[in-house]
């Protein structure tokens, strides 16, 4: 037992609040993990519903664009045949459609001024044309390359984007907000020219001509919606590469984070055990101290008892010695006395004795007078 003591008492006192601290920290570890597994899930969520509604953009606007594609085709079906020759010849052409465009109201104008030269093919020169061929270009329909001067105010190329000269084709074509506008202007108008509204309404001097509702019509503003749907589609397309990057890098985070969360609850748990470990060593070397106290002032009554005892002891060896001396002077005393007594009593039997030896004297004396 006092080995154990004093084994308990070298060893070195556990640092509790070094412990306790570091317990603390993992604690705010494992709350900083779990935050940033809840940030990574809600993120991933996030990216999840946008990459499922950029997925459905994408399905639908490529839905869309199939479609579209599909009736321009249909549409500009009659310059494949055109288009083919002039490989033949060995004419490089590219579509007058790609090349020319309107603000969006009158889109449906030149459409309707430009009526079957929307098919039409452009090349650098005419002069390449291999006219000994033509017989077999049925529908052919060409425009040389250039472009052409500024337009003036109230003309439909004043409203025309294009990169080919149209001034032959279309520069005698006026605009009017209204069909009675047309019609009011068509007296003024020369032989060549005609005015065409909005909605493809044409007016000439003597003729009026509306537009058909045929699937050519609308080829320029399919057109621009075919632009505009790659152009959304290519944006939508780059998003969604993007998202699905995110989401991806959104996982690596989130297994990250979980790898993280796994090691600071290891970390924590290791920590609690050393803490309830110290804290036991703790508790242990504190009973320790005060069984050691007990007993100490245990022994301390015990020692002041046996103090008291002692003392009280002394006292009453000291009283005891004191009777043992009053008694061995009353022995001393009586003995002396004795002494004393008998000194008187063989005083007083010598005397007897010379007193008796007297009398017999005289007795005898006395006797001795009588005889005579």
């Amino acid at each position: 037992s006092a080995l154990t003591a004093s084994a308990a008492d070298a060893e070195p006192a556990p640092d509790l609040p070094a412990l306790e601290a570091e317990v603390a920290s993992g604690e705010q570890a494992l709350h900083d993990a779990q935050a940033r597994i809840a940030a990574c899930r809600e993120a991933l969520e996030t990216l999840s519903a946008d990459e499922s509604a950029l997925h459905g953009s994408v399905r639908e606007q490529r839905g869309r664009l199939a479609s579209l594609h599909t009736l321009q085709q249909a549409a500009m079906a009659g310059a494949e045949p055109v288009q083919v020759w002039l490989r033949e010849q060995g004419v490089t052409a590219r579509e007058l459609l790609a090349a020319v465009d309107a603000q969006p109201d009158w889109r449906g104008a030149l459409e309707a001024a430009l009526g079957p030269w929307l098919q039409a093919q452009v090349i650098d020169s005419l002069d390449t044309v291999a006219l000994h061929a033509l017989s077999q270009a049925a529908g052919l329909l060409l425009v040389e390359a250039g472009e052409g001067a500024a337009a003036g105010s109230g003309s439909l190329l004043d409203a025309v984007h294009s990169a080919v000269d149209l001034a032959a084709l279309i520069g005698g074509v006026r605009r009017a907000d209204t069909p009675a506008q047309a019609l009011a202007l068509r007296h003024t108008l020369a032989q060549h020219e005609s005015v065409v509204t909005r909605e493809g309404i044409r007016v000439g001097r003597n003729w009026l001509a509306v537009p058909g509702n045929d699937g050519a019509d609308g080829v320029l503003e399919r057109g621009a919606e075919i632009a505009a749907l790659q152009t959304a589609l290519a944006h939508n397309e780059t998003r969604l590469a993007d998202c699905q990057h995110r989401r991806t890098e959104a996982r690596q985070a989130l297994a990250a984070a979980e790898q993280a969360q796994a090691a600071a609850r290891q970390a924590h748990t290791a920590a609690l055990r050393r803490l309830a470990e110290a804290q036991a060593r703790a508790a242990a070397r504190q009973a320790h101290r005060e069984r050691t106290r007990q007993r100490q002032q245990a022994i301390a009554a015990e020692l002041a008892e046996l103090d008291t005892q002692g003392r009280q002891d002394a006292g009453d060896l000291q009283a005891a010695d004191a009777q043992r001396t009053a008694a061995a002077s009353q022995r001393a005393k009586a003995r002396q006395t004795l002494a004393e007594y008998e000194a008187q009593r063989r005083e007083a039997e010598a005397a007897v004795r010379s007193a008796r030896a007297e009398r017999d004297a005289l007795a005898e004396q006395s006797e001795v007078t009588t005889l005579q």
